[in-house]
């Protein structure tokens, strides 16, 4: 089912299965190669403990002995995905947004990298604390797969401020609607 230009599409088929010492234990949130996200037990159980909606926490294995992990669950957007909207902007770099579509999908990727501030249209946003993007960004090489942009509610970002997680960054997202983003 996966897209054979981008492999946007891909269905994760069993559990994500890691060699546990190459997640670094100073974190308490990481992305993997395949950009599977992994949380600690710790922060998982923080974030059960609010109450917060658009995502499943599934089990991690050991891949050397295929048992399941007690340090590490593997956090999956569940949420329905929000769309990217003008006047944000991708593309290869900030003075080449990719004219010619390199790095493009015509129906999965935006672009390689992200080169503003998101904008999403809030239209079809379920009131998650968790979303991601229909439009994804990144290439396919190997195991690297384009991924969506993870978006959070202030609910969650108000919890890993207190709790003082480790292993992520923010940066400000804007709602619209896709008329008004249309509109200028």
């Amino acid at each position: 089912q996966a897209c054979p230009r981008c492999g946007a599409g891909r269905i994760q088929a069993a559990p994500l299965a890691l060699d546990l010492g190459r997640i670094p234990m100073d974190k308490d949130i990481s992305r993997t190669i395949g950009e599977e996200i992994v949380v600690s037990r710790d922060l998982a159980d923080a974030i059960r403990k609010s109450h917060l909606t658009g995502f499943d926490l599934q089990p991690v294995l050991d891949l050397r002995t295929r048992q399941a992990t007690s340090r590490w669950l593997q956090l999956v957007v569940s949420s329905q995905s929000v769309d990217v909207v003008p006047p944000t902007r991708f593309g290869i770099e900030p003075f080449d947004e990719d004219e010619s579509g390199e790095y493009r999908c015509p129906h999965h990727v935006a672009g390689l990298n992200i080169l503003s501030e998101v904008y999403v249209d809030c239209g079809n946003w379920e009131s998650r604390d968790i979303n991601g993007t229909k439009q994804l960004v990144g290439w396919r090489a190997g195991v690297l797969v384009p991924a969506p942009l993870i978006l959070v509610s202030r609910r969650l970002y108000d919890l890993f401020a207190r709790v003082g997680v480790r292993g992520c960054r923010f940066e400000i997202a804007h709602s619209t609607t896709a008329r008004a983003a249309a509109d200028g």
